[in-house]
């Protein structure tokens, strides 16, 4: 049950690898596309403890078919069409989705988003004494969507007024969170007047 009034629902990982709560979770982010709950996915693709790995990609594919905001990084891109180049991955993967919003991390390469089927890219964040990438990926998408729901984004009616100023924003943002995370060790996100500082120092201190 999602409860009255949520405006947004978000999944992915190992709740969705196999099993009846891989099952419930996909049917659960299906009803809440169909009731016009704001759907989001972060695959977090981890091959080494997938046993069917054609049963989760079907899984994933049918997914990403009832999903406003889907961010995956390149290496979960690459799991999921181990048999494509990243260009091609991309373009069936935004040929297939009904998503607005699709992200792609790159790591040190920096992050792009397809906002409606325009892309927009943005650089890494410096990190300045990198102790270890565990976390990063889920740093920025927690970023990502507290982002989106300080600037009154984060509900289908609000996805549909987010133009590619704060989209570029919002990444650069994301990346900057998951930057500071690379410099603890661990999964350990920034608090929020730390990242705030960091945003400050770049002139981008108004999400």
């Amino acid at each position: 049950s999602l409860g009255a009034g949520a405006a947004a629902l978000h999944t992915g990982s190992l709740a969705l690898i196999d099993g009846a709560d891989a099952q419930a979770w996909q049917a659960m982010m299906a009803k809440a596309y169909r009731e016009d709950v704001l759907t989001s996915l972060d695959p977090n693709v981890r091959l080494s403890i997938i046993a069917d790995l054609p049963a989760y990609r079907a899984r994933i594919w049918q997914m990403v078919e009832t999903l406003h905001i889907l961010k995956l990084s390149d290496e979960d891109l690459a799991g999921l069409f181990p048999d494509a180049s990243e260009d091609a991955a991309m373009a069936q993967l935004l040929a297939h989705s009904r998503a607005p919003l699709v992200v792609l991390t790159k790591g040190a390469h920096g992050a792009q988003a397809w906002l409606r089927g325009t892309q927009v890219t943005v650089p890494a964040a410096q990190v300045d004494g990198l102790v270890d990438t565990v976390g990063a990926g889920d740093t920025f998408m927690a970023s990502l969507l507290v982002g989106l729901g300080q600037l009154g984004y984060l509900s289908t009616q609000g996805l549909a007024r987010l133009g590619l100023s704060d989209t570029r924003a919002l990444l650069q943002r994301a990346a900057v969170a998951a930057a500071l995370n690379c410099q603890s060790q661990g999964c350990s996100p920034p608090m929020a007047a730390q990242l705030q500082a960091a945003l400050a120092k770049q002139g981008n201190g108004g999400l």
